[in-house]
């Protein structure tokens, strides 16, 4: 059997593995190879793009975009609020990549996003006249990440309260009520929030305890 044959019977089981609810492991017993070597056979597929028709023509009133990682690899998305327009198969969410997703879009009337750094930078190259927001969601998440599920300071109370009323806010007295607020957490937590810790005092520290 050639290799061009061989590859097509990995590629036919990899699609047959992942349209099934059947692990890894299973499917790998089911050949008679092991689950890494099969992972190893697996591994070119996951790059391979599915065709797909972008409409290149049209503007979207908003554009929702973001990536999600799947056994080490990244998917970038757009979609607009009912379906998906364009995909692209990476390996993380760098500038790269999502230009490489919005390059055949037509700049939309509003895109809305996580704020990562790589799509930021994609969106002011690509299209730098189309406004960009936060998701509200992803804000909150990080915020949840920095004060855990339950805070135990006031600083941090305060903050995952401002995260829980920002879901809150669907028009613009809302938004401005809740600016009120952010700035008035800024007030009141001033000297914490300039508060640094620096590497060099921590490995300071750290020598002086295992000193003592």
């Amino acid at each position: 059997m050639n290799n061009d044959a061989v590859q097509a019977k990995w590629f036919r089981l990899f699609i047959s593995w992942l349209t099934s609810s059947n692990s890894l492991e299973e499917t790998a017993k089911t050949c008679g190879v092991s689950p890494r070597t099969l992972q190893r056979r697996f591994t070119p597929f996951w790059l391979i793009q599915p065709p797909r028709s972008v409409d290149k023509q049209r503007i979207y009133d908003q554009v929702f975009i973001d990536g999600t990682y799947f056994n080490a690899k990244c998917l970038v998305v757009a979609a607009d609020s009912t379906h998906v327009i364009n995909w692209f198969w990476c390996t993380k969410e760098s500038s790269w990549s999502y230009t490489r997703l919005l390059d055949p879009l037509a700049p939309p009337q509003l895109v809305t996003c996580d704020g990562d750094s790589g799509g930021l930078k994609a969106l002011h190259h690509l299209w730098p006249d189309t406004p960009v927001q936060r998701c509200i969601v992803h804000v909150k998440r990080n915020i949840q990440r920095a004060t855990g599920l339950h805070p135990t300071s006031p600083m941090g109370k305060a903050l995952r309260r401002l995260s829980f009323e920002l879901l809150a806010v669907d028009n613009l007295d809302k938004a401005a009520e809740w600016i009120v607020k952010l700035q008035k957490f800024g007030t009141v937590f001033s000297t914490q929030l300039k508060a640094r810790t620096y590497v060099k005092d921590v490995v300071q520290k750290t020598e002086m305890v295992a000193v003592w």
